[in-house]
């Protein structure tokens, strides 16, 4: 008869089963736990029952009778790392119609932990420069692994091919019609989204970001690596770069983008970070113009019509009935007022041209 202390020698560890644990995952087995009334887990393989193994509650995502966990094949670190990430949400759907909500629902039934953003759902219909633009505005103040599910699609249902784009570490789902134009630098990958098995099934022809995006957008974030939504695109759709040039030292040539909220006029004139004694480091954000340093004590915009814009700093230095340029947030020149609409005050609506003229 074996002692007790044998049996115990003889007894698999907790530590042993969750190791064996671990390397059935990594070779792609399908586990289903299991809540047994006296609160000990369990896994099936198929039908066939297999040696216990320790699961600890901690990982079971979801509370419920039934849960299967896989660790796929081949997942890089990226994509471990990316799991339960987050999901930043950038439509035109506004917030009228429930078409927000929907795809939170769907993103919500694949992967229930996932944090969802709101970055914006009040673009304009079908303006996918202005998306462009915010992705721009907006990526580099979430962390790395997000994922941009983003949904400004006048061409749904068309041979527009929907893609999942990885760049810089971030990661872009949406339309293949040139908004991602701003947010890819010289390393980025894209597939297209065309597993079946990884969208709704019978996808429709005018809710791509029910049916194909936001599903995949999901399943993303549960780590599932591009190579699986599709094959290799290598040609995205990029839109013109708004006008940014160096027409000399000390003068930019750029554009008015658009006006946001408040009718400050956002302009292409940037980037622009401070340096020292008021002057300002001019690295583009679109085209091939030199760096230069510009001197803010000396520095004015010429509108259409002539009419010169001083710099300021703040708002309020502004006094009423006047308009001005500063720095705004994302580090672009913008014409503004104080405490007043700009875009009405002088009539100027996006793409107009202006010119920045510094002198040191």
């Amino acid at each position: 008869m074996m002692s007790n202390a044998a049996a115990k020698t003889d007894a698999p560890t907790k530590a042993a089963l969750r190791c064996n644990s671990n390397r059935m995952a990594a070779q792609g087995v399908v586990y289903r736990a299991k809540h047994r009334k006296d609160n000990s887990p369990c896994c099936h393989r198929s039908n066939r029952l297999l040696p216990q193994v320790y699961i600890p509650y901690s990982r079971i995502i979801h509370e419920a009778n039934q849960i299967e966990l896989r660790a796929p094949r081949n997942r890089s670190s990226y994509n471990r790392a990316n799991m339960n990430s987050t999901i930043a949400i950038l439509t035109d759907f506004g917030s009228q119609d429930p078409f927000v909500g929907i795809m939170k629902g769907v993103i919500a039934a694949i992967n229930p932990p996932v944090q969802l953003i709101d970055l914006n759902n009040q673009i304009p219909p079908g303006d996918i420069q202005r998306a462009a633009f915010t992705l721009w505005q907006s990526r580099d103040y979430f962390s790395q692994g997000t994922i941009f599910l983003t949904v400004i699609d006048p061409g749904v249902g068309t041979h527009r091919r929907p893609v999942i784009v990885m760049a810089d570490g971030y990661v872009f789902v949406g339309p293949d019609n040139g908004v991602f134009s701003f947010i890819l630098g010289d390393d980025w990958q894209a597939w297209q989204l065309a597993n079946a098995d990884l969208m709704l099934s019978n996808p429709g022809n005018t809710f791509h970001g029910r049916d194909i995006f936001a599903p995949g957008a999901a399943h993303a974030s549960r780590g599932i690596p591009g190579p699986e939504f599709g094959k290799a695109i290598l040609d995205l759709v990029m839109l013109a770069a708004p006008k940014l040039e160096s027409l000399s030292p000390g003068i930019l040539r750029g554009e008015i983008l658009h006006a946001d909220h408040f009718g400050n006029l956002l302009t292409s004139l940037g980037k622009l970070v401070p340096a020292v004694n008021r002057k300002w480091k001019f690295t583009p954000w679109v085209g091939e113009s030199q760096s230069q340093i510009l001197n803010a004590s000396n520095t004015s915009v010429k509108l259409p019509n002539g009419r010169e814009l001083p710099w300021v700093n703040t708002f309020g230095e502004i006094p009423k009935n006047e308009c001005a340029v500063l720095v705004g947030s994302s580090g672009l020149i913008e014409i503004v007022a104080n405490r007043q609409n700009a875009a009405e005050m002088l009539e100027l609506s996006g793409g107009e041209c202006i010119v920045l003229e510094s002198s040191t």
